[in-house]
């Protein structure tokens, strides 16, 4: 995907988030498992988050070790308006190459 396209994209996301009143409930009933954060960070590469089956990152650090990524930080990021989306892109790739590296 093109950087423009990952662009729009944030913009949509933080979009749906400041024009639904009761965010999780309308954007499960419009979209269902949908999530356009997911989507995203799926689409840039990142690592599945794989603390959803533990009670807190505690646990999930314990059973997972070096495996353990999770994208609570970058979803903090995609919906802070305080970001640009432009500049957000930049900060993403930024992750993304750090991530490869420590890799």
């Amino acid at each position: 995907m093109k950087e423009s396209t990952f662009i729009n994209l944030i913009k949509v996301a933080r979009y749906v988030l400041e024009t639904i009143d009761d965010y999780a409930n309308e954007y499960e009933r419009f979209c269902g498992d949908f999530d356009l954060d997911d989507f995203i960070l799926d689409e840039m590469g990142f690592p599945i988050d794989n603390t959803g089956d533990y009670e807190n990152l505690e646990e999930a650090s314990k059973k997972l070790g070096d495996k353990l990524f999770c994208r609570d930080y970058l979803t903090f990021m995609i919906y802070d308006d305080k970001i640009k989306p432009k500049n957000l892109y930049k900060r993403l790739i930024e992750e993304l190459n750090e991530l490869d590296n420590s890799l």
